[in-house]
């Protein structure tokens, strides 16, 4: 594995996963229910859920493209699959989802550590966008997913 390409993609997710907790740690409890997207389903606590079963999630496709598998089916409906996970974690408090994003990140870098170059240049289908793309674009998808996302927070706070 390239040394430049593996450093490149952890620099990214470390700075991604740092400016994300740096947002997500600032948040005041009076903060948590409010709306950041304008279709009203989505706070800023159903956001920090999102951010933590999104990244577990694509773990499990990088891990299902590099055993040769082709990725998320045909069928596969973004929306319903978002809305579910969010839905398994509406138990957990923020403390509780930051620790779990901060466990999901080590898992995100530990396969990153343990893909070779050939492992990053496999392709599988990508439910989120709908079409197939390489192992080493889902790992740029999901540090800039979730920066996207604690973005679209701080935007909403008016921060």
């Amino acid at each position: 594995m390239s040394e430049n390409t593996t450093r490149d993609l952890v620099t990214r997710l470390e700075e991604s996963f740092q400016a994300v907790t740096n947002i997500f740690s600032n948040i005041a409890d009076d903060q948590w229910d409010t709306i950041v997207f304008s279709d009203g389903e989505w706070s800023v606590h159903h956001i920090l859920r999102h951010i933590v079963t999104s990244e577990y999630s694509m773990n499990g496709l990088i891990q299902m493209i590099c055993d040769g598998g082709a990725g998320a089916p045909d069928d596969f409906d973004i929306d319903r699959f978002n809305r579910g996970q969010v839905r398994k974690q509406e138990s957990k408090t923020a403390e509780e989802l930051l620790a779990t994003m901060a466990k999901n990140h080590q898992g995100t870098l530990a396969l990153l550590a343990s893909l070779s170059d050939d492992d990053l240049a496999k392709r599988g289908r990508h439910g989120g966008l709908g079409r197939e793309t390489s192992v080493r674009t889902i790992f740029k998808i999901i540090a800039g997913h979730n920066l996207q996302h604690a973005q679209d927070v701080q935007t909403a706070l008016g921060a």
